[in-house]
């Protein structure tokens, strides 16, 4: 495999979605481009379909009576633009008044040129608005920290006031108005936009570094990176199984939403696949949870547990923890392992330690409503949750490669 080419793709694929509906609708397009349908009805034997909700996305290969599944998430970490948002500060300027959505680093937004991207709800006529998506392609905002001459603790352990902090800078023009730049940049007028979802984004694109070329420095690889693996290895696959790929909204604030995995939405799209007694077809099936992964950061290797330390460029990571924070239970662990064996890529694996809390995915979630095992596994990255992560290309490539033989086997 060639990884570098592979990374280069994910990378495009990433900076093409700097929110979760830029990536549902670019997910959506891999899959047209890939011979699958917009499910219309039910799905025949044979067919590729997707169902496509705006901000969450799910596809299948309806084939024979084996059948695999795996499921990751489209949201990251954001700043979150505020309903009204213009705020005037000093009589001089125009600050866009937000609310951080997710577990964000909140200093790794500082001082960078932020983009803005979302959907916009524009008047339709009716009662049904259109949803109509917005990236701005070019630096709209930033927001600046203050100087070391002026806050003294800034280097000493500062805490970021999200309320008062965090506010990008819009304008030096105290009646500049964002709606009014947004509305011109889609050639509409200000008042047909009757509601919004934006969010900020790091305007400077991804991109591999290192001796070696072999480290991956992007936002949103959590968890684009491993949505990205399942789509493409979807697409690829040659697979007489049943083969479902469901990529959700919402993790990073607790997934219970319309398109959150603790939404209906993976029941749907199982009724769709197999019927509406799938739960009998699903015996023997062990599913795939797809999230990232911390790999030890060698500033400080004593975050981590004694023996189960993840390196990057050396392996999925199987993740677990007594508390079922992670889904994987022996069962679906020995599944990974063998999946990995036969799939030829190493695999490493993670617990938390044990004085420390460690975070949830949307594998327990999974596992719960479908009633089968789900092994909780994702490529090792550092600074998760920070404006750009730090990943690996070979584990960018061993995730594709993995899904593929899944999807396969």
């Amino acid at each position: 495999m060639d990884y570098g080419a592979y990374a280069a793709e994910l990378i495009n694929y990433i900076d093409k979605s700097p929110c979760a509906a830029w990536a549902c609708k670019n997910a959506a397009d891999m899959l047209k481009a890939a011979g699958f349908e917009e499910l219309d009805g039910r799905a025949e034997a044979g067919k590729r379909c997707y169902i496509s909700c705006g901000t969450h996305i799910a596809a299948f290969i309806k084939g024979g009576s084996e059948v695999r599944i795996g499921a990751a998430h489209l949201d990251s970490p954001a700043v979150m633009i505020k309903p009204r948002c213009n705020l005037v500060s000093e009589g001089a300027y125009v600050r866009l008044d937000s609310e951080i959505y997710g577990g964000a680093i909140l200093s790794s937004w500082l001082d960078r040129p932020l983009g803005i991207a979302g959907r916009l709800m524009l008047a339709s006529g009716g009662l049904i608005p259109e949803a109509r998506l917005y990236k701005s392609d070019r630096a709209l905002c930033i927001i600046p920290n203050c100087a070391p001459h002026l806050n003294r603790d800034i280097n000493n352990g500062y805490a970021y006031n999200k309320q008062k902090d965090m506010l990008p800078l819009f304008s030096l023009d105290p009646k500049a108005d964002l709606l009014k730049t947004v509305a011109e940049d889609i050639g509409a007028a200000r008042d047909d936009i009757i509601d919004y979802e934006l969010y900020c984004y790091d305007i400077c694109g991804g991109m591999t570094l290192g001796e070696n070329g072999d480290m991956i420095s992007s936002g949103r690889l959590d968890d684009l990176m491993m949505s990205y693996a399942m789509l493409r290895a979807l697409c690829d696959s040659d697979t007489a199984n049943t083969a479902v790929v469901i990529l959700t909204d919402n993790e990073e604030v607790g997934s219970l939403t319309r398109g959150g995995a603790g939404g209906c939405f993976a029941e749907r799209v199982m009724r769709a696949a197999l019927g509406d007694d799938f739960k009998e077809a699903l015996g023997g099936c062990t599913a795939l949870s797809a999230d990232m992964a911390h790999a030890v950061n060698p500033s400080h290797p004593e975050l981590h547990e004694p023996l189960s330390r993840p390196y990057i460029n050396r392996g999925i990571v199987l993740k677990r923890a007594a508390s079922m924070s992670y889904s994987t239970d022996g069962m679906s662990g020995a599944f990974f392992k063998l999946l990995c064996r036969e799939a030829g890529v190493p695999y490493q694996e993670f617990v938390n330690r044990s004085d420390k809390p460690g975070g949830r995915t949307i594998g327990p979630m999974l596992s719960a409503a479908l009633g089968i095992p789900t092994a909780d596994i994702g490529a090792p990255i550092m600074a998760m949750h920070s404006v750009r992560e730090l990943g690996g290309i070979r584990d960018a490539g061993d995730s594709y490669i993995l899904f593929k033989k899944y999807f396969e086997i």
